[in-house]
């Protein structure tokens, strides 16, 4: 079995502690909507100085990833949870959306939380990268001759292992999901990213 790594990503391996195709994404449109939908709760965890540095979407709570587990843990009970964020605490089987500021500490949240039984816990990656994933996804359609010509490389099948990389692993995340919603069988996000490789070799991170 091959493994592939696509153009403007840096490949390298890694075990993801949920699979793949359990972690979806929310889009810009339905977080622009959720004001309608109050039975979906969008939880930034960032920490509170950074939003008080750049502001937080409407409806949103806070709960920093470091509370994050024991906050939907039974240590925290249905009144405590409400007492500190403000908002009645989530049934094991709402809607849960995490945000950050590139995504990579929401998929770290949504590690935390579904092992505790949230199953319906998703992630918004940031948007304004809308036009490299579309380059993704556009790449894994092409036909074999043109990914050749443009990658100077084999197109991968829909089995072949595929590891996506970027800077942290929040463009990387969503790449690997666009390739999973193609079909792609066996595809893995470097959640380290060059970040953590680049620290680990003693290289430059930027």
């Amino acid at each position: 079995m091959k493994i592939i790594c696509c153009a403007l990503f840096f490949v390298i391996l890694i075990n993801y502690s949920v699979q793949m195709s359990e972690i979806k994404v929310a889009t810009y449109d339905e977080i622009k909507d959720l004001p309608n939908h109050p039975e979906k709760l969008l939880i930034d965890v960032r920490e509170p100085h950074e939003l008080e540095n750049t502001g937080r979407i409407p409806t949103s709570i806070n709960i920093p990833l470091d509370e994050v587990r024991r906050a939907f843990s039974d240590e925290i009970t249905d009144q405590e949870f409400e007492l500190m964020y403000g908002v009645k605490k989530p049934k094991k089987d709402d809607y849960l959306i995490f945000t950050c500021r590139t995504g990579r500490r929401s998929l770290k949240a949504i590690n935390d939380v579904i092992p505790l039984g949230y199953y319906k816990a998703y992630s918004r990656i940031v948007c304004q990268f809308g036009d490299l994933f579309a380059k993704v996804m556009d790449a894994l359609q092409l036909d074999s001759r043109k990914f050749n010509e443009l990658y100077d490389r084999e197109k991968p099948s829909l089995d072949d292992e595929i590891i996506f990389s970027c800077l942290l692993g929040g463009r990387a995340q969503k790449g690997a999901t666009i390739a999973v919603d193609l079909g792609y069988k066996n595809v893995k996000n470097y959640r380290g990213s060059w970040t953590e490789y680049a620290t680990k070799e003693g290289l430059k991170v930027e």
